[in-house]
């Protein structure tokens, strides 16, 4: 879809959707493989982690991001 390398494919029982997670976006598909939401993110993503409720993106510079894996809203 973007591109760009897979960093991560994450799902949850508490999303009706997966994630996926590229270097440069963050792309939440359905069972049908639609787009939910999309998130393009400013730098280039290293790794993510769903925990607790909590997508959390870090970047190879080394900053940390939070989203809503809901709905792709950050979290502050």
């Amino acid at each position: 879809l973007s591109g760009t390398p897979v960093v991560a494919v994450l799902g949850s029982p508490r999303i009706d959707h997966v994630i996926v997670q590229s270097e440069v976006e963050t792309v939440a598909l359905d069972a049908a493989g639609a787009v939910r939401w999309r998130v393009a993110q400013s730098d280039v993503i290293a790794a993510a982690e769903l925990l607790g409720g909590t997508l959390t993106l870090t970047s190879y510079g080394g900053e940390v991001a939070a989203l809503d894996p809901a709905s792709g809203v950050p979290l502050r």
